[in-house]
């Protein structure tokens, strides 16, 4: 990676390049600060000096207002698993709009899309959709204090499971600010350590309704978690009484189970999201009959839960042909585009000597600036920031979009091509930094 030095002089000279490229979204984002907290609605799109504004997706090429093209590595954040626009999905979504787009009914796809929900993931008996992977696990963590009568819920350290205030413990400043009442409490363990787990429910277990867990940090960089961890994560929550809930909002893309199918994880409730509205919003909870029913109208200790989106025609139409696409073949031709990517990422790394690491799960990669492999979600306070926001506006200047903080993630519309030419450009960046 080379000095600090050089790191703060490849940033400043690719942040004056990424200003020249893109005038018109500087504009945008200048108006924006007048009407919008930070010049957008959404924390994690932006970046300094500020995001370019994206004008027209297809498939995997972004066009942004100044007329840069770029090939999208990021995704919506891992969402568009079969790429933008894919011809089938937008069918299915045109026809849900003609048909109409909201109503305080049942609708055609709710149905249908939780039944492959039920068919794909042996764990899941029951499901109820919401309108993001937050509200999922908002919801989660309801049925759970409902269902056993306990009120702490358990989380690793680093991870991220939506922007609810408690379950957003350990990730960033101000989740509480004064006026803002802690209403769940959340205990912390590090990640990848099964003693910790074990630990804390010896101390605290008869009080624990849930033990909530990714079984790949996203937020962190896509750091994976070791199966015997997340199976004795899985025991010693049951053993404790409480709930184990797996969140796979971003890691239901890896099979057609997701992660749990993989692993052979059988959680009793399961989060979702992304993946599952086609590019349209949505989350939907999945889990065992038992504390899934205390739902449904006449349960022993049932509690109301509505919105007025949940289960929306068009989201369940687009969902609902996404997971038809994604079929076995589908699924291993992600997995053999990840395995590329990160070989070739790491190819990179040794070439340049670049002090960094790589992540890789699938069709989900993460090129981290540090000197030891991540393994648990401690890794964003590790990093070398200048390094890798250099790293990122390098990518975006040479066509490449991906995350701050260094994610990859993958479709089926990408091409063997389009991780050679990511791989040149990011070892020519890697090159400078390491000058």
């Amino acid at each position: 990676m080379g000095t600090q030095g050089s790191a703060a002089r490849v940033l400043e000279r690719e942040q004056a390049e990424f200003e020249r490229r893109t005038p018109r979204s500087r504009e945008r984002y200048e108006r924006a600060l007048k009407v919008l907290p930070g010049a957008d609605t959404r924390a994690v799109t932006f970046h300094w000096p500020y995001p370019a504004v994206v004008e027209r997706m297809h498939g995997v090429e972004l066009i942004d207002i100044d007329g840069n093209r770029a090939t999208d590595f990021l995704l919506n954040y891992t969402t568009m698993v079969v790429g933008h626009g894919h011809p089938r999905v937008v069918e299915a979504a045109q026809a849900a709009v003609a048909r109409g787009t909201a109503v305080a009914a049942p609708v055609p796809g709710q149905l249908e899309l939780a039944e492959e929900l039920v068919r794909r993931v042996p764990s899941v008996e029951r499901v109820r959709f919401v309108n993001s992977g937050t509200e999922a696990t908002m919801l989660a963590v309801r049925v759970a204090r409902a269902h056993t009568g306990r009120p702490i819920v358990v989380k690793a350290a680093g991870g991220y499971h939506g922007t609810y205030p408690d379950l957003d413990l350990n990730l960033r400043e101000g989740v509480f600010p004064p006026g803002v009442p802690e209403t769940t409490p959340v205990r912390l363990v590090p990640y990848n350590d099964l003693p910790a787990l074990e630990a804390l429910l010896a101390e605290v277990g008869d009080d624990v309704a849930a033990v909530i867990l990714e079984p790949v940090l996203g937020s962190a960089g896509i750091v994976p978690g070791d199966r015997d961890y997340l199976l004795g994560a899985q025991r010693a929550a049951r053993a404790a009484g409480a709930l184990f809930v797996l969140d796979e909002v971003v890691t239901f893309r890896l099979g057609p189970a997701g992660a749990q199918g993989l692993l052979g994880l059988d959680p009793d409730l399961t989060a979702f999201g992304k993946t599952i509205g086609g590019g349209f919003p949505v989350g939907a909870l999945g889990g065992k009959a038992a504390p899934m029913d205390q739902m449904a109208p006449g349960a022993a200790r049932a509690f109301l839960h509505s919105g007025t989106f949940n289960g929306n025609p068009v989201t369940v139409a687009a969902g609902l042909a996404t997971l038809e696409l994604l079929d076995a073949d589908a699924y291993a031709y992600l997995d053999r585009l990840g395995a590329a990517l990160g070989k070739g990422l790491r190819d990179a790394i040794r070439e340049t000597g670049a002090r960094a690491q790589v992540t890789q799960v699938g069709s989900l990669a993460n090129l981290h600036f540090t000197d030891e492999p991540p393994r648990d979600g401690d890794v964003p306070a590790r990093i070398d920031p200048t390094a890798a926001a250099a790293f990122h506006l390098g990518l975006a200047n040479r066509g490449v979009s991906v995350a701050p903080r260094g994610t990859f993630a993958l479709s089926t519309a990408h091409v063997e091509r389009d991780v050679e030419r990511t791989v040149l450009a990011a070892t020519e960046v890697l090159a400078a930094l390491s000058g």
